[in-house]
């Protein structure tokens, strides 16, 4: 490891002394331009700006070889006015000795690298073709897998066809020139021309976000970025395909452009892609929202690194995106992922964004507003958290609510059902890994979700994904699933009948029918859906007819599955006498139990995600630990209702 970085060093040491020389027009162009070829052979990244200052001082004597450098200095990053202005002034005394065609053409194309666009470049560029190598690798960034008329990529098409296409992309070309730039008036009449050409600046557009999805070298992430956010406004829903590819960007501010662009287009289909996104555990630009660096298995950014990391807000524009299309689950994500402090180690600007968006979801509610307000990003830990906690119990109490967002997300758009038809689809094949993707994201999605699972169902021949449609029926918290999953009671498995019966359980409050049916699941044949129905009971108001029944399905020797579900059940039957063991079971010494317990109470008492950690030993350092006193009055709540 020692002798790799000393190797890497000793490189980057090398290149500079070559961008050096290079630069030095006092040297003899022989030592230049073994100088140059050295930096264009480098594999290591170089400086924007040093490698454009190279090229320019090539440009009158050697153009090729400048040329080339300047492409890897745009590549690299976006070069000073100061660079550009001289490298134009160099290309004009180069210009003088370009007789020949082949040699027009690889001046227009560095000119072209300069930010040169005249009305006849596409006839420059073409005058030779096919083009001379450094004109082609311009125009496969320029144009890439664009095609003319006749469906040819313009690369592969006659001259003719090359040029006509350079003709009519170059107004949207020029205006995405004047996008990228780091001053406001250029930035902004270039996005607005973009915008006003509408579908003539599609094609540009298109190549510029394919281009930041596959992963655009650096200096060209700008265009990309800004290209996205023009295709978001346009709301052109072509433009939804590109941008859920752009969200899988190597590059978080192409992602971040991406997820926002999503929000702007308005289009449904956008939302599956989002909350796909939100739920992937192994994004590695999400550990860079953090403070610290996470370790070498958390991100493929080394810690020598960590001070010089882009900082990346992929996640919060991705739920404020969700919130905007009308995703009300978009809601409890920033709440509990964003925004309690006790889990969330972030920078402030992760905390303000994420108010930022709930304030804009949620201004239409006057109490909600309230209490986004008092969640002061500024303030010390002990406000921050008591404003946390003040918003999770008004999201416990609202997440079901119809008109929580001032927009619905249609779940009736074909687009948007084909996008969530294949999410879906995951559920019905064996890879763990998309399981643990998959039902999150469709628990982000929420109630919209709940068609596509139901017409999965018959598809579904294994009985462990009929298992896993039952599991995310039931995060989707729909009323609408409920047949479906009754259906699923009559399984001829008995592991799937369990499922359907646990899965039910997050019905079983309101719905009388729901609790007849797992009643009934008492006496099953197979012992596992006796005890899934059990757990399903768990959250049953007080009733005499389900306490009964329990009882009389009890076995003589109970499992300690059983016996766990039947205490937490009969504390919500009975009252307060089940509580110490309840409490006693969520300080067990394995995390199994711990855990087995937390669960089945959770379900009882509609307790939410924060008020109990059950990872850490007993006595250790919980984030959080539920309390006799929040027991006892969620214990209240529930039997009172």
């Amino acid at each position: 490891m020692l002798l790799a970085g000393s190797a890497r060093a000793e490189e980057t040491d090398s290149l500079a002394r070559a961008l050096s020389l290079a630069s030095r027009g006092d040297l003899p162009l022989a030592e230049r331009l073994a100088a140059a070829a050295r930096i264009l052979a480098a594999r290591e990244p170089t400086e924007a700006q040093a490698t454009g200052r190279a090229a320019v001082a090539l440009l009158a004597e050697a153009p090729e070889t400048g040329g080339w450098l300047l492409l890897r200095a745009t590549d690299a990053g976006l070069l000073s006015a100061d660079i550009r202005a001289r490298g134009l002034e160099r290309l004009a005394g180069a210009n003088l000795g370009a007789a020949d065609a082949a040699g027009r053409a690889r001046l227009a194309a560095i000119g072209l690298l300069l930010g040169q666009r005249p009305e006849d470049l596409g006839a420059r560029l073409t005058g030779v073709w096919p083009a001379p190598d450094l004109v082609q690798a311009v125009l496969r960034r320029e144009l890439g897998d664009l095609r003319t008329t006749t469906g040819a990529r313009v690369l592969l098409a006659d001259a003719d066809g090359a040029r006509a296409l350079l003709d009519a992309t170059r107004p949207a070309a020029a205006a995405l020139d004047a996008a990228v730039s780091d001053e406001p008036g250029p930035m902004v009449a270039g996005l607005e021309a973009l915008l006003a050409q509408g579908g003539a600046a599609w094609p540009v557009l298109e190549h510029e976000a394919r281009l930041g999805a596959l992963g655009t070298p650096e200096g060209r992430m700008p265009r990309a970025a800004r290209a996205i956010l023009v295709l978001g406004q346009m709301k052109d829903r072509r433009a939804t395909g590109v941008l859920c590819d752009a969200l899988g960007s190597p590059n978080g501010w192409v992602r971040v452009a991406a997820a926002t662009a999503l929000g702007d287009l308005g289009d449904p289909a956008g939302a599956v892609a989002l909350a796909a996104h939100l739920t992937n555990t192994g994004d590695v630009f999400r550990a860079r929202d953090q403070w610290d660096h996470p370790g070498a298995t958390g991100t493929n950014v080394p810690a020598e690194a960590w001070a010089s990391a882009d900082y990346f807000v992929v996640d919060v524009a991705a739920a404020d995106s969700l919130l905007r299309l009308g995703a009300p689950q978009a809601v409890g994500y920033l709440i509990h992922r964003q925004l309690d402090p006790t889990v969330k180690n972030a920078r402030i600007r992760v905390f303000q964004d994420a108010v930022d968006a709930l304030r804009r979801a949620l201004a239409h509610d006057a109490s909600a507003s309230k209490l986004v307000a008092d969640y002061n990003v500024d303030e010390g830990l002990p406000q921050r958290d008591a404003a946390f906690l003040a918003l999770a119990d008004w999201w416990q109490a609202h997440r079901d609510d119809p008109g929580l967002l001032a927009v619905s997300l249609d779940e009736s758009e074909p687009a948007f059902r084909e996008r969530a038809r294949r999410l879906t689809d995951e559920l019905l094949g064996t890879d763990v890994r998309m399981f643990m993707i998959t039902k999150p994201a469709l628990e982000l999605l929420g109630r919209a979700a709940t068609p596509s699972l139901i017409e999965a169902l018959p598809r579904a021949e294994r009985g462990s994904a009929r298992v896993e449609l039952a599991r995310a029926l039931a995060l989707t918290r729909d009323p609408l699933a409920i047949p479906a999953l009754r259906g699923l009671l009559d399984d001829k498995l008995p592991f799937v009948r369990a499922a359907a019966a646990e899965a039910l359980g997050a019905f079983v409050g309101a719905h009388p029918d729901v609790r007849a049916e797992l009643v009934a699941l008492l006496s099953d044949a197979k012992p596992d859906a006796r005890v899934s129905a059990l757990k399903g009971l768990v959250g049953s108001p007080p009733s005499p007819e389900v306490l009964a029944a329990v009882r009389a399905a009890t076995p003589k020797e109970p499992s300690a599955d059983w016996a766990r579900a039947e205490t937490v059940l009969r504390l919500v039957q009975e009252g307060a006498a089940q509580l110490d063991t309840v409490l006693q079971g969520l300080d067990h010494p394995d995390r199994h139990v711990r855990e087995a317990w937390w669960a089945l109470l959770q379900a009882a008492l509609d307790l939410p995600p924060h008020a109990h950690d059950p990872h850490p030993a007993p006595g250790g350092t919980a984030k959080r630990r539920l309390t006799r006193a929040e027991a006892e009055a969620a214990l209240q709540r529930r039997r009172g209702a």
